[in-house]
């Protein structure tokens, strides 16, 4: 595989990864231990995948780079899926209070 397209999937990986991070902390803080721990293994599990590409030889800086950016990138979805990580989890209104006092779920 190239170096390009190993720094992509490393990227996703990273996206995916951080993702799960959302969905297993809101299930946590929601009660629902299964799902939370379902969504640790799941997480920790693309966490290897991504860690072993990125430090696998030879190292590339491109990789290191798309392993740093998916971390950008997983936090910056994660801000996007809370709402619905939220939902999902606990069947919860997507406003709580009076909406126009910002609360973002």
């Amino acid at each position: 595989m190239g170096v390009i397209l190993v720094s992509l999937l490393i990227f996703t990986l990273r996206v995916v990864d951080m993702s799960l991070g959302t969905f297993r902390i809101v299930s946590s803080v929601k009660g629902a231990k299964a799902l939370a721990a379902a969504f640790g293994f799941l997480e920790a599990f693309v966490f290897i995948v991504a860690l072993a590409k990125v430090l696998s030889p030879p190292l590339h800086l491109l990789e290191m780079f798309a392993y740093a950016g998916g971390f950008a990138g997983g936090t910056f979805v994660g801000t996007y899926i809370t709402p619905a990580a939220v939902c999902l989890t606990h069947g919860v209104s997507l406003h709580r209070g009076r909406p126009d006092a910002g609360n973002s779920f």
